[in-house]
């Protein structure tokens, strides 16, 4: 009789114990437009300049793990890896859709950082593989980015939270490294698209659906990475 006592009393306690905090899934939506389409020489490339010039409107958003463990031991840059579902990074652009669900969120403090200053946050997307007509690049690296001038704008290599990156931040900006087609894995960018970013939001609930172009884009993406991983196999 005791001991049954004492397992109800235990179970009891289990009840009133308040489970362990669990990390929350955010989704970040942003928009802006494109300031810039160039080569590496600065020259407008054709192609891309009919369909993507500047004043061209895009959206992006990502879905990622607010808690996730920062996997870089520099005490003044953080980098959070996320890959596979939920977590998702989305940019759209014109017609063309850049879409992954590998991607990495780096913070760099008192790190000089071109074009963005010394402390700031960004979300990087590698070897993304765009969608859309009337052609498809892929994109050698899609970047979201947030930067200050300022040496005190943050103190440590923690993530900023996404409601707050406009006002910690004075620059922000899309850059999207275009690779040529054929495509090779590792490729040198033969253009780069530069984008303003003028709003960002935290929408409810955090997680987002993927549209089916980025569910295309998603498995073009594993099968460009697979196809990347044998070549380096075999290198």
């Amino acid at each position: 009789m005791l001991r049954a006592a004492l397992l109800v009393g235990f179970a009891g306690l289990l009840f009133l114990v308040p489970p362990p905090a669990r990390a929350a899934l955010v989704r970040v939506d942003v928009v802006g437009v494109i300031v810039s389409v160039a080569k590496d020489n600065g020259v407008p490339i054709p192609r891309w300049s009919f369909v993507v010039e500047n004043e061209t409107p895009f959206s992006a958003f990502f879905v990622y793990d607010d808690a996730q463990t920062d996997s870089d031991p520099l005490a003044q840059s953080g980098e959070f890896v996320y890959e596979g579902s939920p977590f998702f990074y989305q940019v759209e652009v014109g017609p063309y859709l850049f879409a992954t669900d590998a991607f990495l969120l780096q913070v760099w403090n008192n790190v000089a950082v071109p074009g963005l200053g010394v402390d700031g946050q960004a979300v990087r997307g590698d070897d993304v593989v765009g969608t859309g007509d009337p052609m498809a690049p892929v994109a050698g690296r899609v970047v979201l980015s947030w930067g200050s001038d300022s040496l005190t704008a943050i103190n440590d290599d923690a993530l900023i939270p996404a409601d707050e990156l406009m006002n910690v931040f004075e620059n922000a900006l899309l850059v999207i490294s275009v690779c040529p087609q054929p495509p090779q894995p590792g490729c040198v960018p033969m253009a780069e698209v530069v984008g303003v970013i003028e709003e960002v939001t935290v929408p409810e609930p955090a997680a987002g659906a993927a549209s089916a172009a980025a569910i295309v884009a998603l498995a073009l993406a594993s099968a460009w990475r697979r196809r990347g991983a044998r070549g380096a196999r075999s290198g």
